[in-house]
């Protein structure tokens, strides 16, 4: 008689949850009457292939994968069990295709996410953003998957459409530079480090990546700086109106900001401050706009002034004391 394969623990679970988001699948034998769990990978995942089935404790294998393009060395993990992959068969494959809902999404963790991640993710590292690879959900479950990050993760996503050469649309998750460090938060402390290079820690790419960045620039600065041109005078208008209502809107703190920026670099803006004065102070242009300013703002100076003699009141009288006496000493001393 055949022993019952033990239940799968809470980390078990998690994990396999992740790899059956990502690249694994669950599968009918009609032959033999069992569910079947199969994840397969090219040779050089072999080591995340490992690290995960040490978790899972699956069968593994190594074999050559015939294809019309000649041969490959693949990777794989497989397991034959009716009892414990039969709920992950029920929710996945209701309709008979892998699909995904809000149910199975909702019991995604950090650790299955990344899993899911290692398995179909993808880092861009000249745009510094993450893609995963989820054409098989369809448009529908994309959607999902969108709502699922911003409301889970506060994670804002995009979802990308193509359309293949057998003209088939296909659609995927991409996330933006700024939303991809959420991501890495997340997920970084569970990656293997062999994978490491899905969340732009490989140094040969980032250097590849920065080279071919300044190659383009430099080849097409001038094409650039006329579209840039372009773009701005388009939305000029936009840009002023978006800058006025942010500005209406968080005055109080714009103003806290000014305020600490200016306790934490007093000196190296008074310093700046007199270097501009003593550069423009002999030209012309300087000396006009400096006479216009102060004929314009009369009113807020003299204010300024008050309002500055008010706070200094006491600091003022004690020089002035101080000096009247030294000046007294120097008198008699005489």
């Amino acid at each position: 008689m055949v022993k019952p394969s033990p239940k799968l623990n809470k980390i078990q679970e998690e994990v396999l949850l992740g790899s059956i988001l990502g690249d694994g699948c669950i599968h009918k034998c009609k032959s033999e009457g069992s569910i079947r769990y199969l994840e397969p990978h090219c040779e050089k995942q072999t080591e995340y292939l490992l690290w995960k089935n040490s978790i899972l404790k699956f069968n593994f294998r190594k074999f050559l994968n015939k294809h019309h393009f000649g041969e490959s060395k693949m990777c794989s993990i497989y397991k034959s069990n009716t009892h414990h992959f039969k709920k992950w068969h029920d929710l996945f494959y209701s309709s008979g295709k892998k699909e995904v809902s809000r149910e199975i999404l909702d019991k995604v963790t950090p650790l299955a996410l990344a899993v899911w991640h290692m398995d179909d993710g993808s880092y861009n590292y000249r745009g510094k953003r993450i893609c995963i690879s989820t054409q098989s959900f369809g448009l529908k479950g994309n959607k999902i998957i969108k709502k699922w990050f911003k409301e889970r993760f506060n994670i804002d996503c995009r979802i990308e459409k193509y359309t293949s050469k057998i003209n088939k649309k296909h659609s995927y998750i991409s996330i933006n530079s700024a939303n991809t460090k959420r991501f890495i938060k997340v997920v970084k402390r569970f990656i293997v480090p062999s994978m490491t290079y899905k969340i732009g820690l490989d140094e040969k790419r980032l250097d590849e990546a920065n080279k071919s960045k300044k190659e383009y620039f430099t080849k097409n600065f001038k094409k650039l700086k006329k579209m840039s041109r372009k773009n701005y005078l388009k939305n000029i208008k936009k840009r002023l109106k978006k800058a006025k209502d942010y500005r209406e809107k968080n005055s109080k703190k714009i103003k806290k900001w000014k305020a600490e920026y200016y306790k934490r670099n007093k000196k190296k803006l008074r310093i700046q401050g007199t270097e501009r004065y003593e550069k423009n102070k002999n030209k012309k242009s300087f000396k006009v706009k400096r006479k216009k300013y102060r004929e314009d703002n009369k009113e807020r100076d003299a204010e300024w002034k008050r309002k500055w003699y008010l706070r200094n009141r006491e600091k003022l009288i004690k020089k002035s004391r101080l000096r009247h006496n030294r000046i007294k000493r120097e008198k008699s001393n005489n």
